[in-house]
């Protein structure tokens, strides 16, 4: 039961398999004290609005070594995930993306895969769009799992605006099966929400003088 609560916290509320649970992964790593990587886990790890707005942080992204960025990817926690994500995202490092599509494949744990999704957005690559694509491709046909293939429609929506591409066009078929039976999706809605996540992105890399 106590390891049922845990893994609960952490955010593994649905015991997912798939195809790519042999994907490679981080693994935690234990030369880091749990209070020290603690320090680096965003206040407010699920809230990727403002970031640019908060002192707080701008100090920790400006400080962050790339090291523990890969440590907390390794920690199955959703909080230290999304918190590492978004470090990825607001300081440009594209040398996680594998690490992150792999991560967004195997949706291990709840809330992570919205920070995944941004920060291969914020990539913008061949190999990121790609894995934004097998993730829908794989996940809208799962009905009973409702995870962040919102996140991931909208992160491909604003691909297409920004490199004139119309690849949701080619998923819709896929969403319109699985949204049928789930009232409260809505596509535009998240079109919109991943604009504005992405608006405060590209603040926090300006304050930070990230190209």
């Amino acid at each position: 039961m106590k390891e049922l609560m845990r893994l609960h916290s952490a955010g593994a509320t649905v015991r997912n398999s798939s195809p790519f649970a042999e994907l490679e992964t981080p693994s935690s790593d234990e030369s880091f004290e749990p209070a020290e990587l603690r320090h680096w886990v965003f206040p407010s790890p699920g809230a990727i609005y403002g970031l640019e707005k908060s002192d707080e942080y701008f100090e920790l992204c400006s400080t962050v070594p790339p090291k523990i960025i890969l440590a907390l990817f390794g920690e199955f926690n959703w909080r230290d995930r999304i918190t590492a994500a978004c470090y990825s995202a607001a300081l440009g490092l594209n040398e996680f993306e594998a690490v992150i599509g792999n991560l967004l494949l195997k949706s291990e744990v709840c809330f992570a895969g919205r920070g995944y999704c941004v920060a291969l957005a914020s990539f913008n690559s061949k190999d990121s769009i790609a894995y934004l694509e097998k993730y829908l491709e794989y996940y809208l046909t799962q009905k009973d799992k409702c995870f962040e293939q919102g996140v991931a429609m909208g992160a491909l929506a604003y691909l297409d605006r920004v490199n004139g591409t119309d690849l949701v066009s080619t998923k819709l078929e896929l969403w319109d099966d699985f949204v049928k039976d789930k009232e409260n999706w809505n596509l535009e809605d998240n079109i919109s929400d991943f604009e504005e996540q992405m608006k405060s992105v590209k603040k926090l890399r300006e304050r930070l003088n990230v190209t």
